[in-house]
This record gives C-alpha cells, sequence and structure tokens, in this order.
C-alpha cells in the first residue's frame, strides 16, 4: 500500500528503510551500549520513535515538537 500511495506519502519511510538496510551491512545494529572501542554501528533515524522511546512512553503526534525540544534540552 506504501509503494502505490498517489501522492507517495510514505516515500520519505521506505527511502529511509532503503537507507537503513544499506548502511547496516557496515554498520550493525546498536543492540548495546556502551560500544566497544572503534565498534561502528547503526542506529534508529525516526524521530518520533526516538521521542517515544526516551519518554518511555507513546508521544501523541500533537505533542512531538514540544516533547522532542524537552527531550533535547
Amino acid at each position: 500500500m506504501a509503494l502505490n500511495h498517489p501522492r507517495d506519502y510514505y516515500g520519505w519511510m521506505l527511502n529511509g528503510e532503503a537507507l537503513f538496510n544499506d548502511l547496516e551491512r557496515t554498520y550493525p545494529l546498536c543492540t548495546s551500549i556502551p560500544l566497544s572501542h572503534g565498534q561502528q554501528q547503526c542506529f534508529e533515524t525516526f524521530p518520533h520513535a526516538i521521542t517515544c522511546a526516551q519518554s518511555n512512553k507513546l508521544v501523541p503526534a500533537k505533542m512531538k515538537r514540544t516533547v522532542r525540544r524537552a527531550l533535547l534540552d
């Protein structure tokens, strides 16, 4: 369904998935912290998922900018 969306609404997600898949060949998924010295890792880049993970809750879309700024502070 995402591939056939008339306005390519999900295009940014599909591009992110492609980038993630390309990076994972050289940079394996980060599954633990701290990393070993010199170890290269791949990481999540979906801002809303990061916001929810850092907040330990599902953040409503209306609040995402406010919550992201607070987390960055």
